[in-house]
């Protein structure tokens, strides 16, 4: 068969696609790495640390019920067992990157996960792209807390959710690692019980539908029975966590800058950015709506798999602000939702592929290269609001309070200045006395080495 220039082009262009996707899942690996080995310990990685992950001991009931029964919100139940056992298999206490090192696999296996979907093309290059620049979240992944990990478990039940979608509702054993991910998800942090109750009402219509519940119970009972009792009690945990005066809300702001402007914060800094993008996201969302309503009323076929579940998360958010007087999630709560959005992102582009089509009919050359022009300049914008944020010492949440390791280091290299006020105070600056103690037999408190 003659390979024509056409074919040559394609090829070429496919080449150039899969060098910028391996070429960036490793950028941004890379940049998760370097940052989780020099950034100074934020607060709450210092309070996990002294409080739950160094103190836990896995072979002792009375240890682990003391730490799942302490319902503070730096207890990311998930993260401090997984800390707590590589600290317990590499023997390297007191160190900061062997302490984020469980995030940043689960940060490895995210971006495996994106490349192996794009590969089976259940996701377009820029849903790829939006997952992968998206800083705040890489930010967390090179965290020694459970907002990276609680994403990444996300991810692995929306693929198994649509896995079991993609069978017509056939391969039931898709459905219970769905629900096993959300679990373990919670485990990584309560806060993804929204989105299990975002799911968990599509799901039952869906099997009372297909007519596959009852099936589906007594098949699987070894599997929905505990996961719903370790759920009841997740539920629980999330309560005591949400008590007054343990921040996990904010109440005063409006669903539009809580909710729509730190989803867009999480890819983009500049305010006025912000706001435009915010807007054009609203716009997106809203006409996918319309074009599911026109469909349906045409009884034309629609894909509502998440559609739907973003509906009924809309309503939590709208119960829990206007019913229950709680206050909205903010920005980092918020990261664990993330995969639902982009995935509403791909039903909104699958129910309106049919008017492309139909506008394209005869693949109009200018509409082909308008399409590309549009993929080609939206990843560029992303590439580019990625890099301008990168820092390796510092974090968007905790830029205040960055210096803990340059104070600690500073305090050995000018003996006659002690952190003894600082130590007292606060939590990773206790960390950063034990360190440096073992490391390097200097007193931060006192001020002197150590014989």
């Amino acid at each position: 068969m003659k390979i024509t220039s056409v074919d040559k082009i394609r090829s070429f262009s496919k080449y150039i696609m899969w060098l910028y996707v391996i070429g960036s899942a490793a950028s941004v690996f890379i940049i998760a790495i370097i940052r989780a080995n020099y950034a100074s310990l934020t607060y709450d990685e210092g309070y996990s640390y002294i409080r739950y992950i160094f103190p836990l001991n896995i072979t002792s009931f009375e240890s682990i019920k003391s730490i799942v029964t302490d319902c503070l919100a730096n207890n990311h139940l998930l993260n401090t067992f997984l800390c707590n056992i590589f600290l317990r298999i590499t023997n390297i206490a007191w160190n900061d990157f062997f302490m984020r090192l469980p995030s940043l696999i689960f940060y490895g296996i995210y971006l495996i996960a994106l490349i192996w979907m794009l590969r089976k093309k259940k996701i377009g290059i820029i849903i790829y792209s939006l997952f992968i620049f998206n800083y705040y979240l890489n930010e967390f992944f090179s965290l020694a807390r459970g907002y990276g990990m609680a994403t990444c478990l996300i991810l692995f039940a929306i693929i198994m959710y649509d896995n079991w979608r993609r069978s017509k509702g056939e391969k039931l054993g898709y459905l219970s690692l769905f629900l096993m991910f959300l679990v373990l998800a919670t485990a990584a942090n309560t806060v993804v019980l929204l989105v299990m109750a975002s799911f968990l009402p599509y799901v039952l219509y869906l099997l009372i539908k297909e007519k596959k519940l009852s099936r589906f119970l007594i098949r699987y009972f070894w599997s929905w029975i505990p996961l719903a009792l370790i759920s009841m009690w997740m539920v629980k945990f999330h309560f005591m966590v949400s008590q007054k005066g343990k921040p996990l809300y904010t109440k005063d702001d409006t669903m539009y800058k809580t909710i729509v402007k730190s989803f867009t914060g999480m890819l983009i800094r500049n305010g006025q950015l912000i706001n435009i993008f915010a807007l054009f996201f609203i716009c997106f969302i809203l006409f996918g709506f319309i074009v599911v309503v026109v469909k349906l009323i045409y009884k034309k076929e629609v894909h509502v798999n998440y559609m739907i579940p973003s509906i009924i998360f809309i309503g939590e958010l709208v119960a829990i602000k206007y019913v229950f007087s709680f206050g909205l999630p903010t920005e980092r709560v918020l990261l664990p939702m993330y995969p639902l959005l982009l995935f509403l992102f791909i039903d909104i582009s699958l129910n309106c592929s049919s008017l492309y089509n139909l506008v394209n009919k005869k693949r109009i050359w200018i509409i082909q290269v308008f399409k590309r022009v549009f993929i080609l300049l939206i990843i560029g914008f992303l590439v580019f609001n990625f890099t301008k944020n990168i820092s390796f010492t510092t974090y968007r949440d905790w830029k205040e309070n960055s210096n803990y390791k340059k104070l600690a280091y500073d305090a050995m290299v000018n003996p006659s200045t002690n952190r003894k006020d600082l130590v007292e105070m606060d939590y990773p600056m206790q960390y950063y006395w034990v360190k440096m103690v073992k490391d390097y037999k200097y007193d931060i408190y006192d001020g002197v080495y150590l014989q």
